[in-house]
């Protein structure tokens, strides 16, 4: 059967081949699979800054928020910032 005969030339370099193509095929592998490590590294770390940024800004907005309602409320109540000097001494808060 063919498996006892010795290999011809091209059947060597057909066989030799085969291995260095899946030689080549095992390193892109593992390569695309770093590639694709690195990719996502790099897609994690920007979303963990924008979650960072979007905290940030939603924060700034709700202080922003606050301070206006109680600049508003001052307002409605017809008293802008501290009291005045001299105001009635229940305007006063200790």
């Amino acid at each position: 059967d063919h498996l006892r005969q010795p290999l011809q030339p091209e059947q060597f370099q057909k066989r030799s081949m085969r291995g260095a193509s899946q030689m080549v095929a095992a390193e892109i592998e593992a390569n695309s699979a770093k590639v694709v490590a690195k990719a996502f590294d790099g897609i994690s770390s920007l979303l963990g800054r924008f979650q960072q940024r979007l905290q940030d800004v939603s924060e700034a907005a709700f202080t922003q928020g606050a301070a206006d309602t109680v600049q508003r409320a001052r307002r409605d109540k017809g008293q802008q910032g501290p009291p005045a000097e001299g105001a009635p001494a229940s305007e006063h808060k200790h």
